[in-house]
């Protein structure tokens, strides 16, 4: 219920609430914050049972988990991807704006940090996995 709360919230906050097209940028907020939990909450819980698994001495199936979080990995990230860039058009407007506004460079630096733990998890993926 928390995270329906949360989610809904967003649509009265900040530049959700002042950008336009409104439907279009509320619903790529709600499906970015959907997709982005999903990828967290994931990642925590994927860490906490091997980890709990080490510490009980218990086989760790590390594989076996890592290969199934990169599949909600991939469909969050996915998520996030297309969300995202719907909300950088309703909110940014043009190109120029990524460069010119703080708003713009730091979603540049977002989207950087995203694009290095996006090859880290495709790393993962192809080589470990």
């Amino acid at each position: 219920m928390g995270a329906v709360v949360l989610v809904v919230s967003e649509a009265f906050l900040g530049h959700t609430a002042t950008s336009e097209p409104r439907l279009l940028v509320v619903a790529s907020d709600a499906g970015h914050l959907v997709a982005g939990g999903l990828w967290a909450a994931g990642a925590v819980m994927l860490a906490a049972t091997i980890t709990r698994r080490h510490r009980r001495g218990m086989p760790l199936d590390a594989k076996l988990l890592a290969t199934r979080f990169s599949v909600v990995a991939g469909w969050s990230l996915a998520g996030i991807a297309v969300t995202g860039a719907a909300l950088a058009g309703g909110i940014v407007g043009d190109v120029g704006a990524l460069w010119t506004t703080t708003f713009g460079r730091v979603l540049v630096a977002k989207v950087a940090v995203v694009a290095a733990i996006a090859a880290i998890g495709g790393y993962n993926h192809e080589v470990l996995v």
